[in-house]
């Protein structure tokens, strides 16, 4: 049974893993006065850190999960894989405010990640994957030839179709 998988997004962003290395801290602290409320801390650590949500398609079934997962346990139904149109990639940019209340001041951080959508139709999508680019193509290559998509890449201004043959074109010489 050949099953893709691929992780599409952590529970909690940065500022949230901040937080959880203080949970642990003070679990590790708290193990020796009070081990209930350090279990419980290093219990929530574990679920900020380990705390995952992805997707995973089946290729023998044809159906499809959008799981989330904590430490290495995936839960999610599994559902018939619908009517796909094609496969599209785009970049995905998350914006981050940090605001100190008692001062005013603010600071703004950014991230920005390719998706792989898995498109039904224009407006539906399923979300396959996020990551960086060159990782990205290589799932994008391995899905088109697998369920036999056209690709769009639509990480620029200019949205290009991309050749699904991944083989190498070999030129002979005479």
């Amino acid at each position: 049974m050949e099953i893709y998988s691929r992780k599409t997004d952590d529970f909690f962003p940065v500022h949230g893993k901040i937080m959880g290395a203080g949970f642990a801290i003070g679990g590790l602290l708290a193990l020796f006065q009070y081990p209930l409320l350090g279990l419980i801390l290093l219990g929530i650590t574990a679920f900020i850190f380990g705390g995952r949500k992805g997707f995973e398609l089946n290729f023998a079934d044809s159906t499809y999960r959008e799981y989330w997962g904590l430490l290495g346990l995936r839960f999610g139904e599994w559902k018939k894989l619908p009517n796909l149109q094609r496969i599209s990639i785009v970049n995905m940019r998350s914006v981050y405010r940090n605001q100190n209340y008692r001062t005013g001041l603010s600071t703004y951080s950014s991230d920005v990640k390719t998706a792989l959508n898995l498109r039904i139709n224009d407006l539906d999508y399923l979300c396959a994957g996020k990551g960086k680019y060159n990782q990205i193509m290589d799932d994008v290559l391995y899905l088109s030839n697998q369920l036999d998509l056209e690709i769009i890449d639509a990480t620029t201004d200019e949205r290009k179709v991309i050749n699904r043959r991944s083989e190498p074109q070999v030129n002979s010489v005479v």
